[in-house]
């Protein structure tokens, strides 16, 4: 099948209407101080500062019993959704402030968890898994950290005034703890900012019907087989709208002594609308990632679906702090600490080597002599940036486009 290409029109038919069930919570100020990085002209004053909802505080206590030491939550921001329109799209590049602006719903939330103990089981994977069920993760329907950027400012984030060190996504840390450089990072300043962006750049081909979206559709309350209810585009893809979509969550931890925003995608959420991590795949292929990646999204609960002889034989869910237990093992093993202490070495490697806006490296760690091995073969040690050329260079709008966002009035409620 066909790649879709950047600029083919994506008929994405109707749209989800999701409720927005809402979620009290206190709220807090991260430190500030004066900014004039994305300051008006000379004779408007800059927005005041918006206090930003305080952190999920299940997520806190999970942390905490999980004995990680680097890691603080500071602020929840919310969900929202990125939705590609149906009109032809020029490349990431050139995209318009407007056209991410409509392509941004922030009253959307997740699909709620369903009671997962009382599925009737076994339930068969449904096996027509035709090549309509196909599209490529390129932008508009994939690589959209713009999107995240502006539902963060929208939420009152101001970049440079909370002092934001790094935005990362969902594979970011594991990448960090692991050196693997198989999959391609690249890394950024955000213009007006102080801002690091680090953004995976993995092409590949999402097939709506495999096992692993149907268990989450199963699990969510939807039809396994709602995959291939719309028409062809372009020849290229046959999936209904919200198939399409993608719902991230974001917030801000502390993560040694950097402050990050994290934002990831959302499988569900729980009875108190935090985010959940569905997997179907055998713990031998995550483990210590899955973990690393719950923590990104700020998720508490991991669903896990068993399968045998093309069903699924059962479901269970388990917590942040049992996924960590499984995954590192006995405290004094010390693999928590090793994992923090690569993560946080990564981390200064990109402040000390990324110092101005305007250039895109690429993620690279170099052959060294102790360690597990890389992409290229040998030992991975310890992160470089190399210059990005290419067409995956690209991974924001233009600077104008970036300040124009990033520099909106606030959304003063989150949902």
């Amino acid at each position: 099948m066909a790649a879709l290409e950047t600029n083919d029109t994506v008929d994405i038919g109707s749209r989800i209407d999701l409720t927005s069930l809402g979620r009290d919570l206190d709220r807090l100020t991260l430190a500030a101080e004066p900014s004039d990085a994305f300051a008006p002209k000379d004779d408007v004053a800059p927005p005041p500062s918006v206090p930003l909802p305080a952190p999920s505080s299940q997520l806190v206590r999970e942390i905490k019993e999980s004995g990680w030491s680097i890691f603080r939550p500071l602020a929840d921001l919310g969900y929202f959704t990125w939705r590609p329109s149906s009109r032809r799209h020029k490349s990431l590049r050139d995209v318009s402030a407007e056209e991410v602006r409509q392509q941004v719903d922030l009253q959307a939330l997740p699909d709620r968890l369903v009671d997962v103990y009382r599925l009737p089981l076994p339930v068969p994977f449904l096996t027509d898994n035709n090549s309509k069920c196909t599209y490529v993760n390129k932008y508009p329907l994939g690589q959209f950290d713009v999107a995240g950027l502006y539902a963060a400012a929208r939420r009152g984030l101001r970049f440079h005034h909370e002092k934001i060190d790094f935005c990362l996504g969902g594979s970011t840390l594991n990448m960090l703890a692991t050196r693997d450089d198989s999959s391609p990072y690249f890394a950024c300043m955000i213009a007006g900012t102080k801002t690091i962006l680090v953004s995976k750049q993995k092409e590949y081909v999402r097939n709506l019907a495999d096992v692993g979206f149907q268990f989450e559709r199963l699990v969510t309350g939807r039809a396994m087989n709602d995959w291939n209810v719309t028409t062809v585009v372009n020849g290229n893809a046959s999936v209904a709208s919200h198939n399409l979509e993608c719902l991230e969550h974001l917030h801000v931890m502390q993560v040694g002594s950097y402050r990050v925003l994290f934002r990831a995608e959302t499988d569900a959420v729980d009875e108190e609308n935090n985010p959940v991590e569905i997997k179907a795949s055998h713990p031998r292929y995550w483990k210590k990632a899955t973990m690393l990646q719950m923590l990104s999204s700020g998720s508490t609960t991991l669903c896990r679906g068993v399968k045998g002889r093309g069903s699924l034989s059962s479901v269970n869910t388990q917590s942040l702090v049992q996924v960590s237990a499984k995954a590192l093992g006995d405290r004094s093993s010390g693999t928590r600490e090793a994992l923090e202490r690569l993560i946080l070495e990564g981390m200064a490697a990109l402040r000390e080597q990324l110092q101005c806006a305007g250039k895109v490296y690429k993620i690279v760690f170099p052959l060294a002599s102790v360690g597990g091995r890389n992409s290229h073969g040998g030992l991975p040690g310890k992160l470089r940036l190399i210059p990005a050329i290419g067409r995956r260079a690209i991974v924001l709008p233009s600077d104008k486009v970036l300040r124009e966002l990033l520099a909106v009035p606030t959304l003063l409620t989150k949902p």
